[in-house]
């Protein structure tokens, strides 16, 4: 059995609003220490470069960010990343 170390279980949180953002962070900090928060961005486009970066296990997506929706976020963008 593969035993997962907070190397391995790694994640990114995409959401345009700061207070869920923290409070994601921190329940995700309290009540699962083995899942390393790579990163956190407030836009599509910034949440793009940080997938692309990172390479997270676990992605946390806001279903709305701004104008745009989380279902698609690399629409319009020219990298090679899709949901």
């Amino acid at each position: 059995m593969l035993r997962t170390t907070k190397q391995n279980i790694t994640a990114v949180i995409v959401d345009d609003e700061q207070d869920s953002c923290d409070a994601l962070s921190d329940l995700l900090q309290q009540e699962f220490p083995d899942i390393n928060l790579l990163g956190t961005a407030a836009t599509v486009e910034v949440g793009v470069e940080l997938l692309e970066r990172q390479h997270p296990r676990i992605l946390f997506l806001d279903v709305e960010l701004g104008e745009r929706t989380g279902f698609r976020p690399s629409a319009g963008h020219r990298s090679g990343w899709s949901a």
